[in-house]
Parts: C-alpha cells; sequence; structure tokens
C-alpha cells in the first residue's frame, strides 16, 4: 500500500478523469488504500477507521466498476482493446456484489437493532458477535471484538458518558461544516478562475458531506440513552483515525482542484495551491475535537436545554436503578463489567 499508493496519487493527479463518475472513484479509492496503510500501520485495529473502512471500499469498487463499465479507456488505456469486453464482464460482477453489499450497509445504517432494555445490557451487547464492526467473522472479527472490550468504559457513570458523547458528536457536525466550508472556499475561488468548469463536482462533494452528516443525525434520533451513549469511549483512536480523515478530505479537494483546472485548461496550475486545501482540510478535521474536548460542559448544558426529553429519560433511568445495586447511578456493576474479558 504504501509503495504503490503514491504512484496511484501521482497518475490521477497527471491524468485526471474529465467526469464526474472517474473522479469520484479516483478519490473514493485514494481514501480507502490510504485508510488500509494507516490501518496496517499499527498493531492495534482503531475502531473508528476500520467502520468507516467497509462501506468506503464498497462504495469504491462500485463506482470502480461503473467507470470500466462506462469509461474503460480512462482506467485501461495501457492494454489492448480487445481486453476490454472480459475486464467489463468482470466489472459487472464486482458492481453486482458490490450493490447487494452497499445494500446491506444501508440497512445497518438506517434500520439500527433493537435498543437494549439497561445499561448493563447495552455494553454486553457492544462487545458480542454479530453486532456492528465487531461482529465481522473469523480471527478478523474476534481482533475487533477484543479491541472493544477493552475499550469499554467500566465503572464511569452514565451522565459523564452521555456528556462525552455529546460533544463527541458535536465536534462530529462542526468537522463535517468546517469541511464542507473549506470545500466551499476552495470551489468558488477554483469555478472563478477557470470560469464554471467541473462544477457539478464541486456541488457532488458538498451533496456527499451533508449526506454523510445527515446520516449520523439519522442514526443519534432514533438512539436512547442505553443504545446510543452507553458506547465505548468515543474519543478512543481519534488521532489515527483524524489523520485518515483529514488527509482524506485533503486528497478529494486536490483531485478535485486538478480535474477543474485540467478541464478549465489550465496547464500550469500552483503546486502551493493543492498544499493549501490539504493543510486547511487537516486543520477542519481536528480543531472541531479539540475545541468540543475543552468545551464539554457547555456543550452538555446546551444540549439538555435543547432536548428536555432527554433530562426525563434520565430522570427515569435514575427513578429504576437498583437500590441494593453496588454500584451507582450510571455505573456498569462490577460483575457486568468483568464478564466480556472473562468470557474470551
Amino acid at each position: 500500500m504504501l509503495l504503490g499508493w503514491p504512484w496511484l496519487l501521482l497518475f490521477v493527479v497527471v491524468r485526471p478523469s474529465l467526469s464526474v463518475l472517474g473522479w469520484a472513484t479516483a478519490w473514493l479509492w485514494l481514501s480507502w488504500l490510504l485508510g488500509l496503510a494507516i490501518q496496517g500501520l499499527s498493531r492495534s485495529v482503531n475502531l473508528m477507521l476500520a467502520r468507516s473502512l467497509y462501506p468506503l471500499g464498497v462504495v469504491a469498487v462500485v463506482a470502480l466498476g461503473l467507470q470500466l463499465l462506462v469509461f474503460p479507456a480512462e482506467v485501461l488505456f495501457l492494454f489492448p482493446t480487445t481486453w476490454y469486453p472480459w475486464v467489463q464482464l468482470a466489472a459487472v460482477v464486482a458492481v453486482a456484489v458490490g450493490v447487494v453489499a452497499l445494500v446491506g450497509v444501508v440497512r445497518d445504517t438506517l434500520l439500527p437493532p433493537r435498543p437494549p432494555r439497561t445499561l448493563a445490557d447495552a455494553l454486553m451487547a457492544a462487545a458480542e458477535p454479530g453486532t456492528g464492526a465487531a461482529g465481522r467473522p473469523g480471527a478478523w472479527g474476534r481482533r475487533l471484538r477484543r479491541e472493544l472490550a477493552a475499550t469499554l468504559p467500566h465503572g464511569v457513570p452514565l451522565v459523564d458518558r452521555v456528556r462525552v458523547a455529546v460533544a463527541h458528536r458535536a465536534a462530529v457536525l462542526l468537522r463535517y461544516a468546517a469541511t464542507a466550508a473549506v470545500v466551499l472556499v476552495f470551489g468558488v475561488v477554483a469555478l472563478v478562475w477557470v470560469r464554471g468548469a467541473f462544477a457539478e463536482g464541486w456541488v457532488a462533494l458538498l451533496v456527499a458531506l451533508a449526506l454523510a452528516a445527515e446520516t449520523r443525525l439519522h442514526r443519534w434520533r432514533r438512539e436512547g440513552l442505553l443504545d446510543g451513549f452507553a458506547e465505548p469511549d468515543p474519543w478512543a483512536g481519534r488521532g489515527r483515525y483524524d489523520a485518515w480523515w483529514g488527509l482524506s478530505a485533503g486528497l478529494a479537494l486536490v483531485v478535485t482542484l486538478r480535474t477543474t483546472a485540467a478541464m478549465g485548461g489550465l496547464r500550469d496550475d500552483p503546486l502551493w495551491w493543492y498544499g493549501a486545501a490539504v493543510v486547511l482540510a487537516a486543520v477542519a478535521a481536528v480543531v472541531p475535537f479539540r475545541w468540543a474536548n475543552t468545551h464539554q460542559g457547555e456543550i452538555f448544558a446546551a444540549w439538555l436545554e435543547r432536548h428536555p426529553e432527554r433530562v426525563a429519560e434520565l430522570e427515569s433511568l435514575r427513578a429504576s436503578w437498583p437500590e441494593d445495586s453496588d454500584a451507582p447511578f450510571g455505573e456498569l456493576p462490577a460483575q457486568a463489567a468483568r464478564r466480556p474479558t472473562d468470557r474470551r
């Protein structure tokens, strides 16, 4: 990955596709391969990255298959045209398999499982096989489950866990907004520079960010305090994930800028323009989380004021907490906290 990825980036920059499909395929594959490389640099599995790489890989495979069907010369220009029918036949199979997998991803995203009834059930379900990214079969799934069990926030009061999760979710939305602002600034300047060439690519990039943010909001609105906020520490593994997100956003900007320059007829587009795009995209990926981490109290208070039903939900949980429990309200009892580790 590390040896081949720079050559793929150089190929995309030197020979950009002049179609929206080719542009999307280029940055999707760059982002996916970059994520695999970052994941492989450490012996431990980054759960955030692992959960993002699977759907991203599926979309990348579908996009490449469609490009091979519609614009095979853009991908296979080094091979004889007699090979195209066989490659396109393989692309049909890849697209069919990818679409089936993509339907499963959409179903799992938009239709989450039934929420657990207790806090202990929520934490136990997070480490059970067959749930989310931790439920994948084989050694990969077992490795993810071990990582997930190791990051369970045992002994942390529920209110504290909710406060941290709310601050983290606010930072996620701010990251989407900051990235969209960077895309908008570079897009306006580039489109003015080339008189509107490849405006559809910039619109597609903004739409992709909006859909990703809306998907997050959709999932969060359907969650309760026991199934959504009793998750492992959302700040664990942020470093590698933020690095991947920032670099991927920067790469998407670089590919979009290069395609815009090619369609606009610019021959000497400045390299510092690409460097500035990568730097600002990385800043937009990191700064929201640094800010949210230092303003958790203010964010949590504003969230409770805006969602009074969550206050009632917390009060209901407090009223139903067993009085004879050996743990305060919101803490996982010691015997339940040891079960995932003991079982493994």
